[in-house]
C-alpha cells in the first residue's frame, strides 16, 4: 500500500469514526432525556399522591371540627339542630369541601407540570439524537469532499 493510500485510508477511518461518535452522542443524549422524562413521571405520581393526601387530611379535620362543634353543643345543654348551629356546620363542611377541592387542584396541576417537562425532555432527547445524525451526514460528506480532494492533489485520482 502506497504512501497515498495509507493517508486516503486514514482520513476515510477517522471520518467514520468521527460520524459514528456524532451519533452515540445523539444516542447518549437522547437516553438521558427519557431517563430524566421518566424521573419526572414518577414526581408527577408523588405529587399526585402527595394532593390525594393533603384533601383526604383537609376532609378529616373538617369532619372532626364539625363532630366537635357537635359535641359541645350537646355538652352544653344546646341543639344541634337549631337554625344557627346548623348554618356554623354547613359553614365549616363547606370550608373543608374546598380545602379539599383546592388540594387536589393544586396537586393535579403540579403533576400536570411534572408531565409537560417529561414530555419537553422527551422532544429535546428526539431533537439530540435527529440533530446527531445530521451532523454525522455531514461529517460523512465533508470527510469525502476532503479525501477526494487530497485524493486529486496527490494525482490518485487522475
Amino acid at each position: 500500500m502506497g504512501a497515498e493510500t495509507a493517508i486516503i485510508a486514514a482520513m476515510v477511518a477517522a471520518t467514520v469514526v468521527s460520524a459514528a461518535g456524532t451519533m452515540q452522542q445523539g444516542k447518549a443524549a437522547d437516553r438521558a432525556a427519557r431517563f430524566e422524562a421518566r424521573q419526572r413521571e414518577r414526581q408527577a405520581k408523588r405529587e399526585f399522591a402527595a394532593g390525594t393526601r393533603e384533601s383526604h387530611e383537609a376532609k378529616r379535620r373538617s369532619d372532626k371540627l364539625i363532630s366537635d362543634m357537635r359535641a359541645q353543643a350537646a355538652a352544653s345543654g344546646g341543639t344541634t339542630d337549631d337554625p344557627g348551629m346548623t348554618r356554623d356546620f354547613a359553614e365549616a363542611g363547606t370550608v373543608g369541601k374546598y380545602n379539599a377541592l383546592a388540594a387536589m387542584y393544586d396537586a393535579e396541576s403540579r403533576a400536570q407540570g411534572r408531565r409537560f417537562q417529561a414530555k419537553a425532555r422527551r422532544l429535546e432527547g428526539k431533537n439530540a439524537k435527529t440533530a446527531s445524525r445530521w451532523r454525522a451526514m455531514s461529517t460523512v460528506l465533508s470527510g469525502a469532499s476532503r479525501v477526494g480532494s487530497a485524493g486529486y492533489d496527490m494525482g490518485t485520482w487522475g
